[in-house]
């Protein structure tokens, strides 16, 4: 520290992993804000300085990792502003941010389908955002317009104009600060709530425009898009993706003060009234929410980045998204038809047969998926030997019960309801928490939902709830330890949460549970609360059940004293594997290197399971671990009685439940748990995934005898389809190239109108053989070769003695070829389960 002429310096590295953009700069300027010292930030690396107070004057620094910056605070309570602001910096500031995206290493542009590369059109590859893609009529939306008329009217004087804004900067922190308070909102809506609000409260932007207004006597309307188009510029030579993000934002907050003051004189509004594919250099959340989504099929922005709230929203309403389109003027005709792919990464401005073929067989597999995917939604998730678990949903708020729902989900198996606390003053009142859970038990029409207690301390800071800081949040004073010194919050949301109850069935789950005294403190709590509901004559359920979140490894071996005060167990596996390793789940230096396969926590996580059965508790298990299909024969070995997951994986979860033996996954699971490393773990669960299933490596849903194709690119197409429909590969796209690899090499037809594509790949589950016959017959190698109408495709799963299959499979097929009898019964059989028993036979296939 030094103190020249009252000026307290500190010199430090920018630990913090994406620079000082928005979501540290807005932490900092939230501290710098109380106090009355003046405090700048100085980037040393570019020369730029920062007013702390002001989140755009921060972004604006352009901070990168490791840059040196100088902080210099000057003021009567510099002594204390120095000391809160230098413990930011070095113990806040280097965790903040370490699980935001990191920026991508330059794209190296996309695999283009074979299908579509001879298709004889134009394609232009491009970076995808979002997956999906689009068909639709071009639209331009372009910046706000204001008439010349406007922006060169009479200007007033300085104290009118000056009122015109601040009454514009007051309505807009008005309507933010009452849509914070809608229990509607959904988490990307309150993040971009918050971000919309440190603009509107910034004091650089404010004096920014009253400059304008007063040394300049520009009206409020050019000293708006001055001030505007001033920090855009600077946010847009920023290096950071993070930072050139925010961009929108400030476009957003410009054209809500312009639209506040001059009304219909701004033109803005965009009608879609056909199927549309929108191009905008960036797109405000306001523009995007304000689209008729029934015409709106897709969007090309210039400048749009993984963290902007616009891909956050454009994904939950699944809307595809490309940038970074190589080689076309982005002055593309308006109307123009185009197509935009972002599955694979690519803008085609021309549209002939071939690319009308490719797209409806897109359209048609999206549509078969999504039924397949469907028939799950009303079915319980059950393995090949008939074992059953619910599959629950994580939410955040209530309006998200019905879509949970919907979707195929048993129940609400952990409600998050700390996200009611955040951006607010004050705690909402009882009647306000009950309308809230009444709602969530309401929607979810007689499934049971799991209502997690507040879970606040380490990474969610409530404004109302002053926790000290300190040194190891994570390791600090959160979840259930909170709950004696904030009694009446506990009280508070106790009784909001047993008058719900008498509306339908919910549970009570209490997190971050160390010991039988904590557990047995809320029991005590929720007890007191029962009397008083009692004596108030207000009904509840009576039989309400209480669980525990499993998050740190102590609670394995207190199951059998809590047995006594509970009725159940969320495991929470992220929390849980970061105690157990000493892994900061913010920190990916360490974090990663755990995975959730790692013998000791499948070890773990099968124990706590074993004993809280014995204990006859129920187990949920939450966290990202739930979500993935890898890991799920994992946790069906371990015994879960449900399983709670993000909205958009139920019913993937519940399909991919049907393809497990829960005897084999014990069996694998014992033997992985005796396992010394992960990468013994990793070869384990390769191998188990060729003989996971009931799936035979050839069954009728691999035989179609009936294929509509014009050229080999389309047969692989289709050959790729149909493994992945099959449920056989996730990933269709390093599939398609994986067979291109093979092909490339050489060609696959083996004469006799009969080819064999084959490859071995990491991207199929099972060993795989499709058979087709085709409508008409197709050149394979070249004009002069012998054309093909039968193809047989193999897939062999990459691993080890691949090979020996691989080659095996394929001599028999090559010897069987030559036999005319042998084609003469592939052409001439009819039926499917013939086609499939003959080859068996003739192939020695075992399964």
């Amino acid at each position: 520290m030094a103190d020249i002429n009252n000026i307290i310096e500190y010199q430090f590295t920018c630990p913090a992993i994406n620079g000082l953009h928005a979501r540290p700069a807005n932490r900092l300027e939230q501290i710098a804000s109380g106090y009355s010292s003046q405090i700048i930030i100085e980037n040393l690396q570019n020369g730029k300085s920062a007013n702390a107070r002001s989140i755009l004057s921060l972004i604006a620094a352009d901070v990168k990792v490791d840059d040196k910056c100088l902080l210099k605070i000057t003021g009567d309570d510099s002594d204390l502003a120095y000391k809160e602001l230098t413990q930011f910096i070095e113990k806040e500031l280097p965790i903040i941010d370490d699980d935001a995206i990191v920026e991508s290493e330059n794209y190296n542009g996309a695999y283009i389908s074979p299908v579509i590369r001879n298709a004889g059109v134009k394609v232009y590859p491009a970076k995808p955002v979002t997956s999906g893609f689009g068909i639709g009529h071009i639209v331009h939306i372009d910046d706000i317009k204001l008439p010349e008329t406007l922006i060169n009217s009479e200007y007033l004087n300085s104290q009118d104009e000056l009122a015109l804004i601040e009454n514009a900067f007051d309505h807009i922190a008005d309507s933010l600060k009452a849509k914070a308070a809608t229990l509607s909102l959904s988490t990307v809506e309150r993040q971009i709530l918050q971000a919309h609000k440190s603009i509107i409260n910034d004091s650089e932007l404010k004096d920014k425009i009253k400059f304008f207004i007063i040394e300049n006597k520009y009206n409020a309307a050019k000293a708006i898009i001055t001030a505007f188009k001033y920090f855009s510029e600077i946010l847009c030579k920023a290096q950071s993706q993070l930072i050139r993000d925010r961009i929108s934002d400030l476009q957003d907050i410009r054209n809500q003060l312009l639209n506040f003051i001059y009304g219909n004189q701004v033109m803005t509004k965009i009608c879609l009234d056909k199927p549309s594919i929108c191009v905008a250099d960036s797109m405000s959340p306001s523009d995007f929410i304000s689209l008729d989504k029934t015409f709106l099929k897709g969007l090309i922005l210039k400048e749009v980045g993984p963290t902007s709230h616009i891909v956050i929203l454009a994904r939950s309403c699944n809307i595809p998204i490309i940038t970074d389109v190589q080689y076309v003027d982005f002055n593309l005709p308006e109307g123009q038809q185009v197509i935009i792919d972002s599955n694979y990464g690519f803008l085609l401005t021309e549209i002939n047969e071939q690319v009308n073929r490719f797209y409806d067989r897109e359209k048609k597999k999206s549509s078969f998926y999504s039924s397949n995917m469907a028939e799950f939604i009303s079915k319980p998730a059950t393995t090949q030997d008939k074992k059953t678990f619910k599959v629950m949903a994580n939410i955040a708020m209530a309006s998200e019960v019905e879509t949970a729902i919907e979707n195929g989900a048993d129940g609400i198996g952990l409600f998050r309801t700390e996200i009611m606390l955040m951006g607010r003053d004050c705690c909402p009142a009882e009647q306000e928490l009950f309308e809230e859970y009444k709602k969530s038990t309401v929607l979810a029409n007689g499934k049971s939902v799991t209502i997690r207690t507040f879970d606040i301390g380490g990474d969610k800071n409530i404004d109302f709830i002053p926790i000290a800081d300190e040194k190891n949040p994570t390791l600090g004073y959160r979840g259930v330890r909170v709950y004696q010194k904030h009694k009446e919050l506990l009280h508070t949301q106790l009784s909001a949460i047993l008058r719900a109850s008498a509306f339908g069935p919910i549970q009570i789950v209490i997190p971050m549970v160390t010991s039988y005294d904590e557990v047995l403190y809320v029991c005590t709590i929720l007890n007191k609360v029962k009397q008083e509901l009692d004596s108030n004559s207000i009904n509840y359920d009576k039989d309400i059940k209480l669980g525990i979140m499993a998050e740190v490894p102590s609670v394995l071996f207190i199951i059998d004293q809590l047995a006594d005060l509970i009725d159940f167990i969320n495991i929470g596996t992220n929390d849980l594997k970061q105690y157990y390793f000493a892994a900061d789940r913010e920190n990916q230096q360490v974090y990663s290197k755990y995975p959730d396969h790692h013998p000791a926590f499948l070890n773990l996580v099968s124990r706590i399971i074993s004993e809280a059965h014995n204990k006859n508790l129920y187990v949920c298990v939450c966290g990202e671990m739930a979500n993935s299909d890898q890991y799920l024969p994992l946790l069906i070995g371990a015994g879960i009685d449900s399983l709670s997951v993000s909205i958009p994986f139920i019913s993937r979860i519940k399909a991919a439940t049907s393809l497990h033996n829960s005897h084999i996954c014990y069996d694998m699971l014992k033997n992985i748990i005796k396992c010394s490393s992960i990468d013994q773990v990793s070869e384990i669960l390769a191998g188990y995934s060729l003989y996971n299933t009931e799936k035979s490596i050839i069954e009728t849903e691999l035989i179609d005898l009936d294929v509509d194709c014009n050229n080999k690119e389309e047969v692989i197409k289709h050959i790729v389809d149909t493994l992945f429909l099959d449920q056989r590969t996730n990933n269709y796209i390093k599939l398609e190239e994986d067979f291109w690899k093979r092909e490339e090499i050489y060609s696959t037809g083996l004469g006799h109108g009969f080819a064999i594509p084959h490859c071995k790949t990491s991207h199929i589950s099972k060993n795989s053989i499709c058979v087709f016959r085709l409508k008409k017959p197709i050149e394979w190698q070249s004009i002069d070769s012998e054309p093909v109408n039968i193809v047989i495709a193999m897939t062999i799963r990459e691993n080890q003695g691949a090979g020996n299959a691989h080659m095996n499979i394929f001599s028999r097929l090559a010897r069987n070829i030559v036999h005319k009898s042998f084609r003469n019964q592939l052409k001439s059989i009819e039926d499917k389960t013939t086609i499939v028993k003959y080859l068996r036979e003739q192939l020695e296939l075992s399964g």
